[in-house]
């Protein structure tokens, strides 16, 4: 599996997962970023 590594809130961040997880389920479940949520999934709803 591959590492990635971003910048999170000014904080550098790496995770290695499989590279078709989303972003989303990274940063909850791996960062337990749990203020991050899930929008519509359509782009309609302005989320």
């Amino acid at each position: 599996m591959p590492a990635i590594s971003f910048l999170v809130n000014g904080e550098s961040r790496t995770a290695v997962t499989d590279e078709q997880r989303p972003l989303l389920d990274v940063l909850r479940e791996d960062f337990a970023m749990t203020g991050t949520k899930f929008g519509c999934g359509e782009g309609e709803c302005g989320a």
